[in-house]
């Protein structure tokens, strides 16, 4: 479940999800789903045509969610 956007009081523009009520499984869906865009983005010739910016703000914003609960994942490769 998301709970929802926030809006950055510091003015820095930036809108950021608050996964904190969000169940862990939910969490390592979410980040799998945006490393299977990744990797069609990769197939596609390796331009980013799914997983864009804003599709990069959010798989980091899980992934911070999910170190801060300890949870294992594979990091998604955005280099490749």
């Amino acid at each position: 479940m998301l709970t929802g956007f926030v809006n950055d009081n510091e003015g820095l523009g930036r809108d950021w999800m608050n996964f904190s009520q969000s169940k862990d499984e939910r969490l390592l869906a979410f980040y799998e789903n945006v490393r299977r865009q990744v990797h069609m983005d990769m197939q596609a010739g390796g331009r980013y045509r799914f997983a864009g910016e804003g599709v990069k703000q959010y798989a980091e914003q899980l992934r911070e969610e999910m170190e801060r609960r300890r949870l294992q994942f594979t990091p998604i490769d955005w280099q490749r």
